[in-house]
């Protein structure tokens, strides 16, 4: 992937992207705003976030590995 790739899908918003309303609610709750915010995190620490269960880190996980990404992972 290239890095202009890269960029443009770590910042897009998490409410461009079709998430679950649910899931737009925990992330903005926990100060997550765009998806460079999400896969910095563990499973681990997401599902610490209120109202962030499993079918949430599914949700995530899934579109995450769609583009290529990894949950936890440093895209620095």
């Amino acid at each position: 992937m290239k890095n202009d790739e890269l960029e443009k899908i770590l910042t897009t918003s998490i409410y461009e992207v079709g998430f679950s309303q649910r899931v737009v609610n925990a992330l903005t709750y926990a100060g997550l705003k765009y998806i460079k915010d999400i896969v910095t995190l563990t499973e681990g620490q997401l599902l610490r976030v209120p109202n962030f269960g499993f079918d949430s880190l599914n949700e995530v996980k899934q579109y995450v590995e769609s583009k290529g990404l990894i949950i936890g992972a440093n895209y620095e």
